[in-house]
């Protein structure tokens, strides 16, 4: 996939994918009640951060990518439910793993 003047093998778009979903699945163990306990020296809001810039950056380099466009919009809904005052993990985990299954439709060509 040629991008800008960069240009990545379908192998490096594949790995990255990997890792995408790594990270957004980290922000569903970060809040979820039965795992958060283990990572209560992690800030979410950082890592909710630190995701969406490196992933904005990778749509940017992209085109703009529909899947990225998606997996950015789920996560950003996942945030604002994380801050609402009637937060439902059910509807924050559904949104987290919808985002992970739409890194999969990115295109590794």
């Amino acid at each position: 996939m040629n991008t800008e003047c960069i240009k990545f093998s379908p192998k490096q778009i594949s790995e990255y994918k990997i890792k995408m979903r790594k990270q957004i699945f980290f922000l569903l163990l970060i809040v979820d009640p039965n795992t958060k306990a283990e990572y209560k020296d992690v800030n979410v809001e950082e890592v909710f951060e630190n995701v969406m810039h490196i992933f904005g950056g990778y749509n940017s380099l992209m085109h703009c990518p529909v899947p990225m466009v998606t997996v950015l919009s789920m996560l950003k809904a996942a945030r604002d439910e994380l801050h609402s005052q009637d937060f439902n993990f059910r509807t924050y985990r559904k949104l987290i793993l919808d985002a992970g299954s739409e890194v999969l439709k990115i295109e590794e060509v």
